[in-house]
């Protein structure tokens, strides 16, 4: 699947990618819109759909608590982990597919395959980078290499 980490301000990613049983590098996990920071880990053509419906809520100025009220502009039957973080505030949210979202009232956290690779490195004190780097070693399901995301910038869609 994935690894996509966040801790202090930056959200890392591994580059590795299937399709059809191919593996490739390359990819890009994470996307930025105007004031979201977001990684995804799950079926990555749900990641575009997902990054669509984050820049509209971005762009209509809707709190991710909020977003639940406009699900109806996702597709049915979306197959994606989002974890969001609102470069304003700094808070964390997981966006289930649903449209649904949930604060996470943590430091650092990390989704996909080797989550619980990266949550136990920054359990003890590595950054998100190195989290990933350690699910690239222990997790059959990330790979390439780890790149990593600040919370600003210019806006950015994933792949």
């Amino acid at each position: 699947m994935t690894t996509v980490a966040y801790r202090e301000g930056i959200m890392s990613c591994d580059t590795m990618g299937t399709w059809s049983g191919d593996v490739n590098y390359g990819n890009t996990k994470v996307g930025r819109t105007a004031n979201f920071l977001m990684g995804f880990a799950g079926r990555f053509s749900d990641a575009r759909m997902m990054y669509d419906f984050v820049a509209e809520m971005d762009a209509e100025g809707i709190d991710p608590a909020q977003f639940y009220k406009h699900a109806d502009r996702l597709p049915d039957e979306l197959d994606i982990q989002t974890m969001l973080v609102d470069a304003r505030t700094g808070q964390m949210w997981a966006l289930f597919d649903t449209g649904r979202c949930a604060p996470l009232p943590c430091d650092y956290d990390a989704i996909g395959s080797g989550g619980r690779f990266a949550l136990g490195a920054m359990a003890f004190g590595a950054s998100a980078r190195e989290g990933v780097e350690a699910a690239i070693k222990h997790d059959e399901s990330t790979g390439g290499s780890a790149k990593s995301f600040t919370l600003s910038g210019e806006p950015f869609p994933p792949f």
